[in-house]
C-alpha cells in the first residue's frame, strides 16, 4: 500500500484498538449485572430478540458495501457534487429500509409464543419485543452519511463516536438496572443511545464534507441501473448470509429452550469480543484496499492480498486456540461454574468463529472490486443447507449440532467457492491451491498448539495463572511455527517490513517531539 493508504490504516487500527478496550471491558460488568440481576430468563430473551433483529436485518440487501464501493472513486477524485448526489440516493434507499424492518419486525409479533421457551411466562414480552424493532429501525436513519467516513478511510472517528456512545450507554443501563431492576428501562436506555450515536456521525460527516442534499443533482438512469443490479446480486447473498450465521439462537429457543439461548450467548459475547478487535483491523484495512484496487496495477494487489492472507490465517489460527482454550476458564471466572457448556460446543462456536476470519481477504477484494453477481448465489445454498442441517443435527446431538451446521454448510458452498472466483477473475496467474494449503497448514498449526497446551497445563493449576499461560501460548506458540515457515517468503517479508516502517516512523516522530 502506498504511504497515505498504510498510514491511515495504521490510524484506524490504534483508534479503533484503544477504541475497543474501552468498548470491550464495560460491557462484561454492564452483563454480569444484568445476570445477577434480571437473571437468566432475561438474559435468554434478550439474545434471542437481538438474533430475531439480525435476520431482519436482511432489509439491508448488503446496501452497505454497495454504497462504500461507490464512493471510493468520488472521494479520491473529490467530485462534491457526485458525492451529494449519492449520498441522498442511499438516503431514500435507507428511510424505506427503515420502514421494511420496522413493518417485518411487527409482523412476528403473534409468533413470539412459538418462539420464546421459558419456565415461566415473562409479562411484557411483546412490548419488549417492540422496542427491539424500533432500536433496530432507527439504526438505519443516519447510516448512509457515516458510509461516507468509512469510504473516506477515516473509521477512527467512527470508533472514537462508538466509545463515547457505548461507554456512556453502558453506565446508565447498570446504574438504573442496579436501582430499579428494570428490563424496560434498560432498553429504553439503548434506544436512546442508538439515536444519539447515528445523529452524532450524521453532524460530523456534514462537518467534514460540507454535503448539501438540496443542491445534489439526481444520479442518471445507468447509475441507478448498476446500483439496483449490484443490489440484487448483494440480496442473495445477504439472504444466504442471514440464514447461515443469524439462526442459530432462534433454533436453541425452539429446539431446547430460551435459557440455552442464554448460557450460548455468554460464549457469543467472548467471540464478538475477539471478533470486534479482528473486525476492527478489517475495518481499518478495508478502504485503503479499496483504493488499492481503484488506483494500483495488479501485481501491487497480488502482493498486498498474499500478505493480508498470510496475516489472517495467523489471526485465526490465534483465536481459533485461544477461544477453545481460554473461553471456559473466562466464563468460570466471570460468572461461576454453572454457565459453562461442553468442550463439543466450545470448539463448534471456535470453528464457527475462525473459518469467515481467514475468508476476510477474499471477502475484502471481492467488495472492493464489484465481484458482486459472481458470488450472488453461493450463501444462498450456504443458508439452505444450514437451515437444514441446523435441525437435524439439533436434533441428533442438541447445542453442538446446531452451531456445527454452520461451519459444515460454509465448507460445503462458499468456503471453496469464492476463493475460487477471486483467482479466476482477479488473479489469472496464481493458483487458488496455494489458498487452501494455507488453510490445511493452519489447521494444523491450530490443533498441534491446542494439544500442546493441554498436555502442558495441569488442571490443578490456579485459574487466573491458567488463563495467563494459555494465552501467551496460544498468541506465541503459532507465531513461531508460522514465523520458521514463512519467514523466507516474499509475503511475510512485506508484511513484516510495513509494520517497522510504521514502527519507526512513529518512533522517529516521538524522538523528534523530545
Amino acid at each position: 500500500m502506498g504511504y497515505n493508504r498504510s498510514q491511515k490504516s495504521f490510524k484506524n487500527i490504534l483508534y479503533g484498538f484503544a477504541s475497543q478496550l474501552v468498548v470491550t471491558l464495560i460491557p462484561f460488568v454492564t452483563r454480569t449485572v444484568f445476570i445477577h440481576r434480571l437473571g437468566m430468563s432475561y438474559l435468554g430473551v434478550n439474545s434471542l430478540f437481538s438474533n430475531i433483529l439480525h435476520v431482519l436485518s436482511l432489509a439491508e440487501l448488503g446496501i452497505g458495501n454497495i454504497v462504500v464501493y461507490s464512493l471510493y472513486k468520488p472521494l479520491a477524485a473529490n467530485d462534491q457534487n457526485k458525492i451529494a448526489s449519492l449520498v441522498k440516493y442511499y438516503r431514500n434507499i435507507y428511510f424505506g429500509i427503515a420502514g421494511i424492518v420496522f413493518c417485518a419486525g411487527m409482523c412476528l409479533l403473534p409468533f413470539l409464543d412459538f418462539i420464546v421457551k421459558l419456565p415461566n411466562n415473562m409479562e411484557h414480552i411483546h412490548l419488549y419485543y417492540c422496542m427491539f424493532v424500533i432500536n433496530s429501525s432507527l439504526s438505519y436513519l443516519y447510516v448512509y452519511k457515516s458510509s461516507i467516513i468509512n469510504a473516506d478511510q477515516k473509521q477512527y472517528l467512527i470508533s472514537l463516536h462508538t466509545t463515547v456512545c457505548v461507554v456512556s450507554q453502558n453506565i446508565v443501563q447498570i446504574i438504573l438496572v442496579v436501582l430499579f431492576n428494570n428490563f424496560f428501562l434498560y432498553l429504553l436506555t439503548q434506544l436512546a443511545f442508538t439515536f444519539i450515536l447515528n445523529f452524532s456521525l450524521s453532524l460530523r460527516a456534514d462537518k467534514l464534507y460540507g454535503i448539501n442534499l438540496k443542491a445534489a443533482k439526481p444520479l442518471s438512469k445507468e447509475e441507478k441501473r448498476e446500483i439496483v443490479s449490484n443490489t440484487k446480486s448483494m440480496l442473495f447473498y445477504k439472504l444466504g448470509g442471514v440464514f447461515l450465521n443469524q439462526t442459530d439462537s432462534i433454533y436453541i429457543s425452539t429446539l431446547i429452550n430460551t435459557i440455552t439461548v442464554g448460557l450460548y450467548a455468554n460464549y457469543v459475547t467472548i467471540e464478538g469480543v475477539l471478533n470486534r478487535f479482528i473486525n476492527l483491523i478489517y475495518d481499518s484495512i478495508y478502504a485503503s484496499v479499496g483504493n488499492l484496487n481503484a488506483t494500483e496495477d495488479g501485481n501491487k494487489q497480488k502482493q498486498v492480498y498474499d500478505a493480508l492472507c498470510l496475516m489472517f490465517f495467523i489471526i485465526g489460527t490465534v483465536g481459533f486456540v485461544g477461544f477453545y482454550c481460554v473461553s471456559s476458564d473466562v466464563i468460570t471466572v466471570w460468572i461461576g461454574k454453572d454457565y459453562i457448556v461442553s468442550n463439543l460446543t466450545v470448539a463448534a462456536i471456535g470453528i464457527r468463529f475462525y473459518l469467515p476470519i481467514v475468508l476476510y481477504p477474499i471477502w475484502m477484494y471481492r467488495n472492493t472490486t464489484g465481484l458482486f453477481k459472481e458470488t450472488q448465489n453461493i450463501l444462498i445454498y450456504a443458508g439452505i443447507i444450514n437451515l437444514l442441517l441446523s435441525y437435524i443435527l439439533g436434533k441428533l446431538l442438541g447445542l453442538p449440532g446446531i452451531i456445527f451446521a454452520t461451519s459444515i454448510a460454509r465448507l460445503l458452498t462458499s468456503f471453496w467457492y469464492e476463493p475460487l472466483v477471486l483467482y479466476r477473475i482477479r488473479f489469472k496467474g496464481s493458483n487458488v491451491v496455494e489458498y487452501f494449503i494455507q488453510f490445511l497448514l493452519s489447521i494444523a498449526i491450530s490443533l498441534v498448539t491446542v494439544l500442546v497446551i493441554t498436555f502442558l497445563l495441569p488442571f490443578s493449576v490456579n485459574i487466573f495463572f491458567r488463563i495467563v499461560i494459555k494465552v501467551i501460548l496460544s498468541t506465541v506458540f503459532p507465531l513461531l511455527i508460522y514465523s520458521a515457515i514463512y519467514f523466507r517468503s516474499e509475503k511475510y517479508k512485506y508484511f513484516i517490513n510495513l509494520i517497522m516502517k510504521r514502527f519507526n516512523r512513529n518512533r522517529y516522530k516521538s524522538e523528534r517531539k523530545v
